[in-house]
């Protein structure tokens, strides 16, 4: 399947492309409110400025995958792939983002207000500005993170299982 023509289907009123093999896809700008995309392979793909609220995005792949400025409110991204990303400017409010593999993403100005974190890999990325309002970080590795700036109590930085070498203002 390709990129044209998951957004004709979900046009279609079809919700469900679980497992969909879409890697390098371009998805900027478009409308995929409550798609199941659980497994999938979107790595690489374009789905900057992209409204995926609700979406469940569990177990898939977006490595290297632009999701820059995307709406991801309440959107379920469980042991999600999201290696060396970019989530520059999302907007990840209650998000679910229990187990996920952010290792290297950039993360610069999201909101992660009320979103869960617990057991998430951050290490390596770049969390300038960010918003953790209310955010579970239970156990989240933070090892060499930039935190510059970023929005969090030291309750918060307590739940965390590392912070060596982070960078904090």
């Amino acid at each position: 399947m390709d990129a044209d023509t998951l957004v004709r289907r979900y046009q279609d009123s079809e919700r469900d492309f679980a497992c969909a093999s879409l890697p390098n896809a371009h998805l900027s700008r478009v409308t995929l409110s409550g798609v199941n995309l659980a497994g999938a392979d979107l790595s690489q793909a374009d789905l900057s400025w992209s409204s995926l609220q609700r979406a469940n995005l569990a177990g898939a792949r977006l490595a290297g995958a632009n999701l820059s400025v995307a709406a991801l409110e309440g959107t379920i991204l469980t042991a999600t792939d999201l290696q060396e990303s970019n989530l520059s400017g999302a907007d990840l409010t209650g998000a679910d983002l229990q187990e996920a593999d952010l290792r290297g993403a950039r993360l610069d100005w999201a909101t992660l207000t009320d979103a869960n974190l617990s057991r998430a890999n951050l290490s390596r990325a770049t969390l300038v500005g960010v918003c953790f309002r209310n955010a579970d970080l239970t156990e989240a590795d933070l090892t060499a993170a930039d935190l510059t700036g970023a929005n969090l109590s030291a309750e918060q930085l307590a739940q965390c299982a590392s912070l060596a070498d982070a960078k904090m203002d």
